[in-house]
């Protein structure tokens, strides 16, 4: 059964690079790793050079965007959340909101 919202181990990257190097199909690969086979077929495109998939380099570029996206301070707060939440029950849509919200000047998250 395939795994979901889980992002790829280095060890996984590993037996992916291993699997190719021996010409296992993308389906193949998938199902040994327990993942869909669209997971692998992005992660080789997104990591693949000239002499094939980079097993090391998709880890590292993977950490390096697991810390920069923990040094993003989070826009939403607790009592942005409660008025957030306060409008909707009252009834107002999510566009309404936002709109509102922007209106106060206050900061939301999404489109930027």
């Amino acid at each position: 059964m395939p795994k979901s919202c889980r992002q790829l181990a280095c060890d996984e990257r590993c037996q992916i690079k291993a699997l190719m190097s021996r010409d296992i199909s993308m389906r193949e690969i998938a199902r040994c790793l327990g993942r869909t086979p669209a997971t692998i077929s992005r992660e080789i495109a997104r990591n693949r050079g000239g002499r094939g998939y980079h097993h090391r380099k998709a880890q590292d570029k993977s950490c390096a965007h697991r810390r920069e996206a923990s040094s993003v301070p989070h826009k939403l707060t607790v009592e942005l959340w409660q008025r957030i939440q306060n409008l909707l029950k009252e009834g107002w849509s999510p566009e309404q909101t936002e709109g509102r919200l922007r209106c106060l000047g206050e900061e939301t998250v999404g489109r930027e």
